[in-house]
């Protein structure tokens, strides 16, 4: 990942396990590449919901949901 960093990059952003592909990217190693070079995490936790997987926790910043319109 380090050689797509720019300069003016501020934020690096995941899926709990991608789509359509629902492929599980290391997140741990993207929380410390995050942490190692002062960009905010966030990551899209959909997928997974936060009652099978709590992001904030497992130390990404920002943890998001897309809520269906009912």
């Amino acid at each position: 990942m380090g050689e797509k960093l720019k300069d003016n990059t501020k934020v690096i952003y995941v899926e709990t396990m991608t789509n359509p592909l629902v492929e599980v990217v290391e997140l741990e190693a993207i929380v410390n590449f995050a942490k190692s070079n002062n960009l905010i995490s966030i990551i899209d936790n959909t997928f997974a919901s936060p009652v099978i997987f709590c992001p904030i926790k497992f130390g990404f910043d920002i943890s998001c949901i897309l809520q269906p319109n009912i």
